[in-house]
């Protein structure tokens, strides 16, 4: 590393050797008008010539890891538009504590539609919803950003650390972590959904036919009415007309559902609520779940059963530096720079995300794994979603039922490993709802090699 900055020259000056009353005055004016030309930065060098040896260990599952290698050759069987929100921040009237798990794990479900897209048009269909405000100075934010860099379709919306200015107080630095952050506000949330399927409704005239997927991670609760609730960024924790009804959304997919029986168009969903379903007070008796399962066309899935909480996958990442510092000069004016990092630097970062994204890019990843896998290979993930063999020159396709039953039964693998969940004897179980008349719903396809 070599930082060297060139000093600006001088004033020209007469030849000839200066008056001696008024050599004291000469220097005095010299230097300040070089510091002035200078803006005040004092100049300074710094060489160093060394080897570095890095060692990175996390704690993501395989399936994960090579999603992108096990999905390459993969595209959607039918068109497609997707709305995938994550909640982060909540307001003080929400009584509710702001987390970035909600954006990681809505990123991190959009990501294998997102992998498989085969054109930039295809990928504008896919829209992310969230907004994640963190102090840029902590652990926690870099930790968050690493963790979502890694994710497709990330890098290129997310806001970087020499972007940031500060401004204002210190304590009240805040950093969007998230490029054209979107309010998720109750409102906002349901004006996104209807646009969404605006969007649909228009690739359903195009194309012919069209799959839309809602996603949403946020805070949420069953209500004393027995009716499961979304709590927006703007919830208030004591008025339930600033919550989002699960049925409110099911409604509104459900109209745009049925007008399928008019013209014949194609039109399937996929609905995922990744929320908590703990209850206020007391679990009601009588629970409103008759929605999820008269929704025709459409599969509903609830990511956790009434009454428990939604667990979190903690993502662990060390990385280890060994710096060897060969050689190094430093000077400057008036001290020189710091000495270069030497020896053993150790970093730890973690981040959390719910296990839901996770199960599912793992059903997903490893459906395919063997396509591309030598022969007699077998998964080397989690679980046992497997394609039949297929004829030669022959299309493999994964269909919704595929996809949700598999990661209806990774989620509780995975899950039982988390330590809380061991001492606690509790699990988490994924409810999948469709109507038994459904056609089941092609979502991805591969000609293998």
């Amino acid at each position: 590393m070599k930082l060297a900055l060139a000093q600006s020259p001088g004033p020209r000056v007469r030849s000839g050797p200066p008056r001696r009353g008024h050599v004291t005055s000469l220097i005095a004016w010299f230097v300040l008008a070089g510091t002035g030309l200078s803006g005040c930065i004092w100049y300074t060098s710094h060489e160093v010539q060394g080897r570095t040896t890095e060692t990175r260990t996390e704690n993501r599952p395989y399936c994960v890891a090579h999603l992108a290698d096990n999905l390459h050759s993969v595209r959607h069987a039918q068109p497609l538009v997707g709305l995938f929100v994550g909640v982060s921040n909540y307001s003080e009237p929400s009584r509710l504590w702001s987390t970035p798990a909600h954006t990681i794990s809505a990123a991190l479900f959009r990501e294998p539609f997102y992998l498989t897209t085969g054109s930039d048009a295809q990928k504008g269909d896919l829209k992310l919803v969230t907004e994640l405000d963190l102090d840029p100075r902590t652990e926690v934010a870099r930790s968050i950003e690493r963790t979502l860099r890694n994710v497709t379709g990330m890098s290129g919306a997310m806001n970087s650390y020499p972007d940031f200015k500060r401004s204002g107080k210190d304590e009240n630095v805040r950093w969007s972590v998230v490029r054209d952050a979107e309010p998720t506000t109750r409102k906002n949330l349901l004006d996104k959904l209807v646009g969404a399927l605006d969007r649909a409704e228009d690739t359903a005239k195009e194309k012919g036919s069209v799959v839309f997927i809602f996603y949403i991670s946020a805070h949420g609760w069953i209500g004393t009415d027995g009716r499961s609730y979304i709590l927006p960024s703007d919830a208030d924790y004591d008025v339930p007309a600033t919550w989002i009804d699960h049925q409110e959304v099911l409604a509104k997919v459900s109209a745009f559902l049925a007008r399928s029986r008019m013209d014949g168009l194609s039109r399937k969903a996929v609905v995922v609520f990744d929320t908590c379903r703990n209850a206020r007070g007391d679990l009601p008796e009588r629970l409103a779940v008759g929605a999820p399962r008269a929704l025709s066309s459409a599969f509903v899935v609830e990511s956790t059963s009434p009454g428990s909480y939604a667990w979190h996958w903690t993502l662990q990442s060390e990385t280890r530096e060994d710096i060897e510092v060969l050689s190094e000069s430093r000077w400057g004016f008036p001290l020189p720079p710091p000495k270069a990092k030497r020896g053993v630097i150790e970093q730890r970062l973690s981040a959390n995300m719910s296990i839901a994204p996770i199960a599912s890019n793992c059903a997903i990843s490893e459906f395919f794994e063997l396509l591309i896998a030598p022969a007699g290979a077998t998964p080397s993930g989690v679980g046992d979603a497997k394609p039949a063999s297929p004829q030669t020159g022959a299309k493999v396709t994964m269909n919704a039922s595929d996809w949700l039953l598999s990661s209806s039964r990774l989620l509780r693998t995975l899950t039982s490993s988390i330590p809380e969940v061991r001492e606690t004897g509790k699990n988490q179980d994924m409810q999948v709802f469709a109507p038994s008349d459904l056609e089941n719903i092609p979502l991805f396809e591969v000609a293998p090699r």
